[in-house]
């Protein structure tokens, strides 16, 4: 087994621009990393001898480029109306924005005094804080879903996926007062809301909370993202004991190490180095494929709605690309299907076309035809009614003549008109003779 062996060194800065982190040790900054460069915000310092506080809150936003070894000190007046955050919690998206964004949210704010944590001026999950790496410039939205508790010392971690989303998962932290350190009696917190792990889904700012609640819940812990899809938690004490004693009792997990299925939503207690990449649980993916999931979000600022949805404009914004778990969509016909149909549709008009043809040419051929009139031929068995041939009446019989009657014969041809006859002498009308 190889080991890898770290030293530590000193490095000085490039700018003279460096924060008098010399002077000051702050504490409780909400800090996160990404792109080669560390960021923290807020934080407070010790104020008077006293390591207990009270203490100084700090405001500004801090950035390190390990690249160029610099610092920056940037502004904080957007995120709140005083700046400061304490025991907040920060997380780098790099897949939003044009250089990615920070995202801010949890803890707690106060204003130019003297700060104890007495549970209160709490920044609320709901309200997400956003800076536009880029532009240096704070927006923030609010989040929908199933929302955590007012907090602080929760810890975080994210990861991205391939459906062009990303995810930040909480887990843990208090909301109980600066008395639960001096283990004042009944000071205890409850937990039943920390032990669940929540998740926050961008670019719908919609929260979502696992059923998953085996877990202890924990503060003054870091959760960290390992392999493709495992989020660890590491130490940390229990809330739900009294502050004094809660450091000396025995951590429920195995050197205080928690291993959470971020796909899954549920604890393992066993680390896979070969776990499958990260996809959006189904929970998360079955509310983006809902037709109105993100036409839904209510954006506080078009030029924050810009940051996630850059091509779109308005609420129309298009779910991320990807499979649809547990939902039938689909994103058109596909191309056999458009083929098929086109190649169909000619056939039918060069068939009707042919048709119509032979049609016309049939008709002209009728009309260069001379017109003959074709008297109908009286059959033997049929009979001729107002000029229409039909069948003999059955009523009528045909009949002989009688044996006793007198023969038929024509009239003389010599006479030119006829003379006496007897009855029952028939003879032919002649030639010239005219029907009145």
């Amino acid at each position: 087994m190889a080991i890898r062996c770290w030293n530590w060194s000193e490095v000085t800065s490039q700018n003279g621009e460096a924060p008098s982190l010399n002077k000051v040790r702050p504490a409780g900054g909400a800090a996160t990393y990404g792109n080669g460069v560390g960021y923290i915000l807020g934080g407070f310092q010790a104020y008077g001898a006293s390591p207990g506080g009270p203490f100084w809150p700090l405001p500004g936003l801090i950035a390190y480029n390990q690249s160029s070894n610099t610092w920056s000190n940037m502004s904080s007046a957007g995120f709140s109306v005083y700046g400061t955050s304490i025991f907040g919690n920060a997380e780098f998206v790099p897949n939003f924005g044009p250089s990615g964004v920070l995202i801010f949210f949890g803890g707690q704010d106060s204003g130019p005094i003297l700060w104890n944590d007495e549970a209160q001026n709490f920044l609320h999950f709901s309200n997400i804080s956003i800076y536009d790496i880029a532009s240096e410039t704070w927006y923030w939205q609010t989040a929908t879903g199933s929302v955590p508790p007012d907090s602080i010392m929760s810890c975080t971690t994210g990861v991205q996926s391939g459906l062009e989303t990303f995810e930040i998962f909480v887990f843990g932290g208090h909301n109980v007062p600066e008395s639960w350190a001096a283990g004042s009696a009944g000071d205890n917190v409850d937990n039943d809301d920390f032990n669940a792990v929540y998740v926050l889904s961008l670019p719908g700012f919609v929260w979502f909370k696992s059923n998953d609640t085996s877990a202890q819940a924990k503060t003054m812990h870091t959760c960290e993202l390992a392999g493709n899809r495992q989020m660890i938690s590491f130490c940390g004490i229990d809330p739900s004991e009294v502050y004094a004693q809660s450091f000396n009792s025995t951590d429920p997990w195995p050197q205080g190490l928690g291993i959470f299925d971020m796909v899954e939503l549920q604890w393992t207690g066993l680390y896979d180095a070969t776990a499958s990449p990260y996809t959006p649980a189904n929970v998360v993916q079955n509310w983006y494929s809902q037709p109105s999931s993100n036409s839904s979000i209510q954006w506080n600022s078009q030029n924050a709605r810009a940051l996630f949805f850059p091509n779109t404009s308005g609420n129309s914004t298009p779910p991320p690309a990807g499979p649809q778990v547990s939902s039938s969509s689909s994103s058109g016909p596909p191309a056999g299907t458009i083929a098929g149909a086109v190649i169909g549709s000619l056939a039918g008009f060069v068939l009707l076309a042919v048709v119509t043809w032979l049609w016309n040419r049939r008709r002209q051929r009728r009309k260069s035809q001379p017109k003959t009139t074709h008297l109908p031929t009286r059959q033997p068995d049929m009979a001729v009614d107002n000029g229409v041939l039909a069948e003999m009446r059955a009523s009528k019989s045909i009949r002989e003549l009688p044996l006793n009657a007198k023969p038929m014969s024509e009239m003389d041809a010599n006479r030119d008109r006829p003379g006496p006859h007897k009855v029952g002498d028939i003879h032919e009308m002649g030639g010239s003779a005219r029907l009145a």
